[in-house]
């Protein structure tokens, strides 16, 4: 187990579920007890009273736009909180969120903390371990020993430093939200990739990786369907320990608009 903060932050466990309504009994059971009290999951959520600020576009040259039909899916899923609940409906303006996409990936990447492919050798070489992968002879993927090399020779010239903004921008940010917002957005700009798709949109993963890193508490809901019959998702974001929060909102749209299907 690591002991870096922000390794506690990102790598923990949460749950999985097909349907968002059984997301709250699953927390309770892998919940510390000190921490029940915290979340509140017996508490009933007014919506009335929610703010939702979303996001269309990362503020960032490097990511994908966001695809025309994952957009349609965002509105309509605003629309119906405001038609029928009457919630605050904002944008989000605070542009600490952009910065902390940057500093969470180097963060991230450059976690101490997390076992790669060598076990923490410096004597074995991940350009060996790459030309290999090129032959078809390695026995890694590709994305593992992507990692290693961007963990090894990605030039960060202070970390500490870099770490302390992104916690500066973890107070910003939650002041934003205080205590009755979440940030609904989508956690991916293009609908699901082919096979291997994801190695050419690599920076695409600041739109889950930034939460990841801040240590907010994310549920992802389906909200609809592309053209080729893929699910689209939103992600609902809180601030820490406002999981009943994200999880109610979750519930709430798989509710309205059909949540899981089947392929």
């Amino acid at each position: 187990m690591g002991t870096e903060e922000i390794y506690k932050k990102s790598i923990c466990i949460g749950p999985m579920a097909r349907y968002s309504t059984d997301l709250p009994l699953l927390m309770k059971i892998i919940c510390k007890e000190e921490n029940k009290k915290l979340l509140d999951f017996d508490i009933k959520v007014d919506f009335s009273k929610l703010c939702i600020y979303y996001i269309e576009h990362w503020d960032s040259k490097l990511t994908h736009r966001v695809a025309p039909e994952i957009l349609k899916e965002l509105h309509k899923t605003l629309e119906y909180f405001h038609i029928t609940y009457d919630t605050k409906i904002k944008k989000w303006r605070n542009p600490e969120l952009g910065k902390a996409a940057d500093w969470s990936l180097v963060s991230l990447i450059k976690m101490k903390s997390v076992d790669d492919i060598f076990n923490k050798d410096p004597t074995k070489s991940v350009m060996l371990e790459l030309l290999k992968y090129l032959m078809g002879i390695s026995k890694h993927t590709l994305y593992p020993i992507c990692y290693l090399l961007l963990s090894r020779y990605l030039p960060v010239y202070n970390l500490e430093k870099i770490r302390n903004k992104l916690q500066a921008a973890e107070k910003s940010i939650s002041n934003t939200l205080g205590e009755n917002g979440v940030l609904i957005c989508p956690p991916y700009p293009i609908v699901a990739p082919f096979h291997r798709g994801l190695f050419t949109k690599g920076y695409n993963a600041v739109f889950m990786s930034t939460f990841n890193s801040l240590g907010y508490p994310v549920t992802l809901a389906t909200v609809g369907m592309s053209s080729n019959g893929l699910p689209i998702g939103m992600q609902i974001v809180g601030r820490p320990y406002s999981d009943r929060i994200t999880m109610a909102v979750a519930e709430e749209v798989e509710r309205a608009f059909g949540g899981w299907q089947a392929p």
